[in-house]
Order: structure tokens, then sequence, then C-alpha cells
């Protein structure tokens, strides 16, 4: 109990009464319990990387503290500054194939320099387009089964197939024995942001982790990879790094053993920060009018901090759900509580006519070859923002669902293309089915739901800043270093604490605000509006028109260029040569003026 009070940011004054009365035990006492469930869990940690040898993942990220003094002097002031969080999620279940480091080197040595192309994108998007129309009919036609004026319960052809979910692509393993165990590192003071800084964390992390020896170094460089995943910093610091030490003199300090890729979190929310972009001054029908409608304050600008992106991510869901709901009453010509009258077939054809003309590229580019006098600007920004909630849509289904398959902001952009080059070129097959499986999405504590590994990260970051945060005027980076590893313990003893006196289902998890009367207000407004109706010269000004984001980043040219620019500026050259401290082997040591360029 002493741990959980703790765990709950008991305050040191109540602790020491909760102690006089006998409940719990001394201030002394938690925080040596702390510092042995931190030593515990590291040496836990190291039975499972180096004496059972399971595959893991890792993660780490910036984290920004403040740090309160409660008497200021000349040397004594409140300050603020960072140090960097990291996590390490072992991979439990032992039918794990390891993948193949020395045929990931062999193939990146001979494919490096041969960078894919706009046609191999395209190929990409065509052989993905049967499945994406799948799922994006499905979506329309679960709108509709799931709006309350429909009333699912009372349609007795709900269970007809043509309602059920499209079969996944590639469905990630699901159950409790699939989720990973989370080791938490201890938190340097060493920020993130610079190169400097990420040399500085690499060495840190290997001295934790017990691989800072040449042996270690040496033997696992030629046969294991390690996988960090982080936000698009974190990803292009890595690869710097690689760039500053490709002559260095062994794998190790060239970091070839590193696979670096960026999390789904971040590109979900580059790809919300496009939509805000692209469809917040379009009027009538945009997202200013339906936060305004909504009372959703605070997201008339984009923001990586807080819950701004559970809070956008809500409310583009629901500004969804009411346009398509429009367009089944436009499309259908009836009421929702009508369209009950209709046979699956026939709400299917239904569908079909909405996702082609009223949610597609194809409508858009009809009604923009109409005269300029006879076109209707409030139709054209709706069909855009239909089409492109479909996509936004589609991603987010399959990061809670698991069910991965291969996909704007100008930075994910680079890394769409870092991602394709592996699958396309340089990774061998088993290396692709391995990064499917483990380094996109982790298993939740139920084991049926999945979350993106850089969103762990962040939960992660909350704990030590708020969850199981430090105070007190003898709060120290040394000290939030030393007690780091016990907070996945603290975790489970404050949920353990909890589902025993059956109260976890207070502030555990939150029931969310019913949505209908917001989603049927949205509707109301469209359908007085008529945005889904075509009527001729319905003229906006420039400013309040959307741009059509996707067809410009996907036109050839623009495309190739971007990929040629991307390409030359990538890691291509470097050293060959292996000198090892511990190992002058003439049969095992080349020389460091041996250079090789790949390709």
């Amino acid at each position: 109990m002493s741990v959980y009070f703790t765990s709950c940011g008991l305050a040191a004054k109540a602790s020491d009464t909760t102690h006089m009365l006998g409940i719990t035990m001394s201030q002394k006492w938690k925080y040596t319990a702390l510092e042995t469930l931190a030593d515990a869990s590291c040496k836990a940690m190291y039975q499972d990387l180096h004496v059972l040898k399971k595959e893991s993942r890792k993660t780490y990220d910036n984290l920004n503290l403040g740090f309160k003094t409660y008497q200021q002097q000349l040397d004594n002031q409140s300050h603020f500054n960072s140090g960097t969080a990291a996590t390490m999620y072992v991979i439990n279940h032992q039918d794990v194939p390891s993948p193949d480091a020395l045929a990931y080197h062999t193939q990146w040595e001979r494919e490096c320099k041969n960078s894919i192309s706009v046609m191999d994108l395209l190929d990409q998007d065509r052989a993905a387009a049967t499945r994406i129309r799948a799922h994006n009919r499905w979506y329309i036609l679960d709108v509709l089964l799931q709006s309350a004026p429909f009333d699912r319960k009372e349609y007795a052809a709900a269970d007809d197939p043509i309602f059920m979910r499209p079969p996944p692509v590639h469905q990630l393993p699901r159950g409790k024995q699939h989720v990973p165990t989370q080791y938490m590192l201890d938190t340097p003071h060493i920020e993130e942001m610079t190169l400097e800084g990420n040399d500085k964390l690499f060495a840190e992390w290997d001295r934790q982790l017990s691989l800072d020896s040449d042996i270690i170094q040496k033997d696992l460089a030629r046969h294991k990879l390690f996988f960090w995943i982080g936000d698009q910093l974190t990803v292009s610091r890595i690869r710097s790094l690689k760039k500053i030490h490709n002559r260095d003199l062994n794998l190790w300090q060239r970091f070839e053993h590193i696979l670096e890729t960026f999390g789904w979190l971040h590109a979900q929310i580059a790809q919300e920060e496009s939509i805000h972009k692209q469809h917040m001054s379009t009027g009538t029908g945009g997202l200013k009018q339906a936060f305004h409608l909504l009372q959703r304050k605070g997201l008339s600008s984009t923001s990586v901090q807080g819950n701004f992106h559970q809070k956008i991510c809500d409310a583009y869901h629901h500004i969804s759900e009411a346009h398509f709901r429009d367009l089944w009453e436009t499309v259908g010509g009836a009421k929702l509580s009508d369209l009950q009258s209709k046979t699956p077939e026939e709400l299917g054809t239904i569908a079909d006519t909405i996702l082609s003309d009223f949610a597609s590229t194809r409508a858009y580019k009809m009604h923009k070859q109409k005269p300029a006098q006879e076109q209707d600007h409030f139709l054209l920004n709706q069909i855009l923002f239909c089409r492109d909630m479909l996509d936004y849509t589609a991603l987010d289904d399959a990061m809670r669902t698991g069910n991965v398959d291969g996909g704007n902001n100008f930075k994910y952009t680079l890394e769409l293309l870092e991602l394709f080059q592996g699958f396309l070129r340089e990774w061998p097959d088993n290396l692709k089915t391995f990064f499917m499986r483990y380094c996109w999405l982790a298993n939740t504590n139920d084991g049926q739901r999945f979350v993106s590994f850089d969103m762990l990260q962040e939960h992660s970051i909350r704990n030590i800043k708020y969850t199981f945060m430090v105070t007190g005027p003898y709060t120290t980076w040394e000290y939030i270093r030393k007690i780091s590893a016990s907070i996945p313990a603290q975790r489970k003893v404050k949920d353990h604490v909890e589902a025993e006196f059956n109260h976890f289902r207070r502030g555990k998890s939150h029931t969310s605000p019913e949505k209908e009367k917001d989603v049927a207000r949205l509707q109301e407004a469209y359908k007085d509006s008529n945005i889904h109706r075509y009527v001729p010269k319905r003229l906006l000004k420039s400013s309040q028109r959307a741009k059509d984001f996707l067809a410009l980043g996907s036109n050839p040219i623009t495309l190739q260029a971007t990929i040629d620019r991307w390409a030359e500026k990538r890691l291509t050259v470097r050293s060959t040569c292996e000198m090892w401290e511990d190992f002058q082997n003439e049969n095992e040591t080349t020389h460091a003026e041996d250079v090789m360029e790949t390709g």
C-alpha cells in the first residue's frame, strides 16, 4: 500500500501522517522500495536481452521538465530544462524469427543506390486501390448502420455480408501473449535536440543495456539488428549520426546495427495538420464552421501539445460522419430512418454512388472541368473533404485494429519514401515480415487493441512528468534517473490495488460524451446549406477554395523531383573496415583506409 499511495502522488506530509497512523511505511522505506523496484527491473531487462535473447523494439524522445525552487537565490533558481526518456519493448512469445542481419547488410550494399521511382509508387497505389475502395465502401455503409436514426437493431438484414468489415490484409497477432513487456531506461539529463546529444544518448543506452564492451558489440553488430522508433526528429538525428560516422572503424561505431523508423502516431498527426491547413478556411461546410457549431475550443490552430491529437481526431470523426449521413439522405432520397426499407443490395448501390460521385478524385476532376461560371465551389470543397476523410479514417482504423497495409506533411513524405525504399529495395523478406508484425503497432494490455510505439513513448513521458512525478525541493535529474525504471512496476501495483478494491472504474476509463447531438447538429447544418448538391454559380474566393494537396503531391514530375532530392541526400557511402580494440587479429581486421562506395 505504501508504493500504491506513492504512485498516486500522496504528498510527503500526508505520507508521514499515514505512517504515524500505521497505514503505510516511512518515506525512507518508500524511497528504498522504489530504488529496489528500479534495480529489479534492470535485472529483468538484462535477463530478457542477454540471457533469453528475446527480440525487442526501443523508443526515445525528449522530456522537458520544470524545476521549482521554494526559496530563490542566485544559485538556486526555478528553471526549465530537458532530458530524454527511453523505453524498451520485449517480445515475449517464442516463435519470433529474428531478422537476418547479414542478409540485410548484403542487400543494403547492393540496392542502396537503386532508389525507388515514381512508377514504383504508382504500382503500389494501383495494387492497393481495390483494397482501399473496399474499406471506404464499408466505412460509408457503417456510418449508416451506426447512426441512431437508422437504428441498426431494427434492420432485419443488419447481419448481411455486405455490411461486414473487409478481411484484413495483414492482421497483427492478438492476445495477451503478444503484449510486450515494457522496460523504462534510466532518464539521463541529456537533451535529444542536437546531434551531439544523440551521440551521447546512444553511448548512454549502450551502457544501460550492457552493450558497451567491444566483445558484445562485435558479436551483435554482425548478427543482430536493433530497432529504434520515434518521431521525425528522432529518426532524422539517427540518420545524421550514420552520415557523420560513416567512415568510423567498425559496424557498431557506424550505427549499421540500427534500423530506425518513424512512429505512426506522428505520421497521423502530420496528416491531421495537412487536413487542417487544407480545409480550415473553406467557408460553409469547412472545419471552421464545424468547430464553431460544435463549440470545440482550441482547434483553430494545430498543436502537438497536451490532448490536441485526441480532440482533433474525435472532431474529424464526428464531422466525417455528419457529411456522410447527409450524403446518405441526399443520394438515397430519403431520411436515414426511411432507408430501412432498402435492401442490402440497394444500400450497397447507394454507397457506391456516394463513393464514386461525392468522395473521389474522379468526381472532383469531373466538376472541376465545368466552365468557370458553372462550377459549384461549395460542392468541390466537400468532395475533397470527404475524400480526405476516407483516407484519414482508413489510417486511424488500421492503427486501432492492427490491420497493416502499405499507406501529408512534407517531413513524413520523406519518411514514407524511406519506408518504401526498404520494402521495395533494401530489406530481405524476413526483415519485412518482422518489421510489419512487430515494429509498427503494439498490443495493449487486453491483447485485442493496438497502439503505435511512439504513442507508448508519449505515455512513458506522461508517467514521468505527471502520473508518477517526483515533487519537492530536492527533486533532481539524478533522482529521476534513479527511479525511472520503477515506473512500469508502480503502474502494475497501482492497477492491481485498484482492481482488488474494484474502483478501477473511477479515473481509469471514462465514457465518451454522447456524440449523436453533435453529429445531428452538423448534419442539419449541411442539409440546410445543400453543400452536397450541385448548384451552379456558387463561387468562392480563392482563399476559401480547398487546394487538392493529394494531386499536388502525387504529380509525377513533382514527385520524381522530390525522390531525386531525397535519394541524393541519402547515405550510400560508408567504410567497410572492421577494427576492434579487443580484436587485433589480421584475419578479422581490415584497414581504416579500406573504404568502399556501395551500390
